[in-house]
């Protein structure tokens, strides 16, 4: 087993696809956490970005990413590459729900963050103080529209637990004998 992981022989496919997509997963997932989850305005006042990182489940979004990352070459040095594997499943498929979750989130909710920032930069541009201009935004309803981060994040997700189900596939035929180094099992 040590031998085929530090192989500089071509991978198998099963291992390759593994790879490629648990990595594009975590990348996804991370993108999709740092990206615009929605874009707030009130009252026809310029649209404020509201950040994935900026809610609670898009910090905890980036942080399955990293775990995500940081789990693939584990699953492939590590002796324990299977428990690695569904690491990556479990993690996958966390950061789907959170991204799921951010495309539900209630409005109200997006416009609480959105109406501070909105009220800080209102306040600095008109001068007028930002207690009053936020008291003011907040209530009154945000128009809301979704951004691209939250779904962008969900289909990491979906990406990532794909990829670590196949590495785990890949890891049971590997300790079998098909591994790269091993011989290929057809059928």
């Amino acid at each position: 087993m040590r031998r085929e992981l530090l192989s500089t022989a071509r991978p198998t496919p099963l291992r390759l696809a593994g790879f490629v997509a648990a990595a594009a997963g975590g990348l996804l997932i991370g993108m999709g956490a740092l990206l615009p989850w929605a874009r707030v305005s009130y009252l026809g006042l310029p649209a404020v970005d509201v950040p994935g990182v900026d809610l609670g489940e898009g910090r905890a979004t980036l942080a399955v990413g990293l775990v995500v990352l940081a789990a693939i070459p584990l699953s492939r040095l590590s002796a324990r590459r299977t428990r690695w594997a569904w690491l990556l499943v479990a993690a996958g498929l966390a950061a789907c729900s959170l991204g799921l979750a951010g495309i539900l989130v209630d409005e109200a909710r997006l416009g609480g963050p959105s109406a501070g920032r909105l009220a800080r930069e209102l306040a600095r541009s008109t001068g007028l103080p930002e207690g009053e201009l936020r008291a003011r935004l907040e209530a009154t309803a945000p128009d809301v529209r979704r951004g691209p981060g939250a779904p962008l994040a969900a289909a990491g997700g979906v990406l990532a637990a794909v990829g670590g189900g196949l590495t785990a596939a890949w890891s049971r035929s590997a300790g079998r004998g098909g591994g790269s180094l091993g011989p290929h099992r057809r059928g």
